[in-house]
């Protein structure tokens, strides 16, 4: 065999052997992520979910904050710095081609914070999926159908389905599949509105890592650090301005 033909096999070889290297990378890489999702472990889960940097650092702080059971007085001293603007990698015109539930559309666009959780192949969640995801995350079903957090009462929040009716009414039907999920917050019925949206978005970091998910805000733009960082100036805006004396109320009617 002449040097140009060994050249050649070896060259072969070398292709065979980087490309045998880097299917059985994605091979490993996806028994990984099956085995977390079955056992709920977020060190083995990837975090690239969320495209924006900034924000998944962010949501990664408010897990490490919340995780230490902070107070309700310092919750509402916690002070946003976000240092610069944040700049989305993602084009913002990527919006999903969905519709919010009727109950979130029928309150003022002030008077809410809703966040819509979808699946990065646009794939439709099973039941088993959702019931185990937010069952390991503390949710259980209300008598409205909606999910929401069953040993913290001042997380006034809910999850609705993401429909038009936006309830979880069929979940128990082996058919059941869903385009995803919607986290809301009704601000004029929410008397910890900082803290329960603190907690919101720990609840939707969890979920993203759980069931692969991409977050929109309630206007269907991807959500970034700065989607966050303008809903809590504008909660501890609403703070200011609101009577002591107002008690607390219920959440998503």
């Amino acid at each position: 065999m002449d040097a140009t033909a060994l050249r050649w096999v070896l060259g072969i070889i070398g292709v065979l052997f980087i490309g045998g290297i880097y299917l059985y990378s994605l091979y490993q890489g996806k028994l990984r992520r099956q085995a977390s999702i079955k056992t709920f472990t977020h060190e083995e889960i990837e975090s690239g979910f969320i495209e924006d940097e900034a924000l998944r650092q962010e949501l990664s702080n408010i897990n490490a904050m919340l995780d230490e059971d902070i107070n309700e007085s310092e919750i509402n001293d916690i002070k946003i710095n976000p240092g610069q603007d944040s700049k989305s990698k993602t084009d913002f015109s990527d919006k999903p081609e969905i519709e919010l539930p009727k109950v979130v559309c029928d309150l003022l666009p002030d008077h809410r914070i809703a966040h819509v959780l979808k699946p990065l192949d646009g794939h439709l969640l099973t039941a088993s999926e959702i019931k185990n995801a937010l069952t390991h995350s503390g949710f259980t079903l209300n008598e409205e159908n909606r999910y929401r957090l069953e040993d913290n009462p001042n997380a006034q929040f809910q999850i609705l389905n993401l429909t038009a009716e936006g309830s979880f009414q069929a979940i128990d039907e082996e058919q059941f599949t869903s385009h995803g999920l919607v986290c809301c917050i009704n601000l004029t019925d929410c008397s910890l509105p900082l803290g329960c949206y603190e907690t919101m978005l720990k609840k939707v970091d969890e979920l993203v890592r759980i069931l692969d998910l991409k977050v929109y805000s309630q206007d269907l733009d991807l959500l970034t650090l700065q989607h966050v960082t303008d809903i809590r100036k504008k909660i501890l805006e609403e703070l200011k301005g609101k009577p002591e004396s107002e008690g607390d109320q219920k959440s998503v009617e």
